[in-house]
């Protein structure tokens, strides 16, 4: 990985779950699950919440909500869409307006992740991406 995730590790911060342990609860946050070809479930976007679970979530999903990218009016790779999807379904909830790719991939709040990294004494030099930014460069309208 990177220099800065193996000093992540180091604190005992292993992937983005770790990540947001110390995150203010109700403080959402989105990874990627991949499949494997003996998975029955496609591969999505998961959107979590630290400290707290969705009560409509599957099971199988352990308290997520998931997206997969169907159904929206756009073209383009399924993982931007559904990531595109789960900033969709969190800003007017939530009131997040930018976000920012972890350390590990996934992506949380711009304001909750610099806050978080400096807490464990990293340099964060994030980019802030939004869900028209996720549009305009990755996908093209039906």
């Amino acid at each position: 990985m990177s220099k800065q995730t193996d000093r992540l590790r180091e604190r005992g911060v292993h992937n983005d779950h770790g990540l947001a342990q110390g995150l203010p609860g109700r403080t959402p946050w989105i990874s990627y699950v991949a499949t494997d070809y003996m998975s029955p479930h496609s591969s999505r976007v998961q959107l979590r919440l630290a400290g707290r679970r969705f009560t409509s979530a599957r099971s199988e999903d352990y308290g997520a909500l998931s997206f997969t990218g169907f159904g929206l009016r756009y073209n383009g790779p399924r993982r931007w869409l559904a990531l595109l999807e789960a900033m969709l379904y969190v800003s007017p909830r939530y009131g997040v307006a930018e976000w920012a790719r972890t350390p590990f991939g996934g992506y949380m709040p711009l304001h909750a992740l610099k806050a978080r990294l400096e807490e464990l004494g990293e340099k964060p030099r994030l980019e802030p991406l939004t869900p028209a930014g996720v549009m305009a460069a990755k996908l093209t309208v039906r």
